[in-house]
C-alpha cells in the first residue's frame, strides 16, 4: 500500500491490524512495516530471548514431547489471498 492510501484511510488499515498481520506501507524512495503493538513487543522479547545462546538451544532442541506440525498452516506462512 502506498502511504498516500495509507494516510487517506488511516483509522481502518490500522484496524485491520488486530488480526497480527503486519501492514507494508511504501513511497518512492523506502517501504515500512506497521504492526500493533502486541505483535511488536513479542517481536522483541524473541529477539531478546535468541540472543542468549543457552535460551536458543534450549528452545531449538527437539524434546521427545514435541509433536510436529505443518508449517504450512501457520499464519506467517499463507498468502493473503488465503492461497
Amino acid at each position: 500500500m502506498n502511504v498516500t492510501t495509507f494516510r487517506k484511510d488511516i483509522f481502518n488499515c490500522l484496524n485491520k491490524l488486530e488480526d497480527g498481520s503486519p501492514l507494508r506501507i511504501t513511497n518512492k524512495d523506502s517501504s515500512y512495516i506497521v504492526m500493533n503493538e502486541k505483535d511488536y513487543s513479542a517481536l522483541q522479547e524473541t529477539i531478546y530471548l535468541l540472543q542468549d545462546s543457552a535460551v536458543r538451544e534450549a528452545i531449538m532442541t527437539p524434546s521427545e514431547e514435541m509433536e510436529w506440525i505443518d508449517e504450512s498452516e501457520f499464519p506467517w506462512n499463507k498468502r493473503p489471498d488465503g492461497d
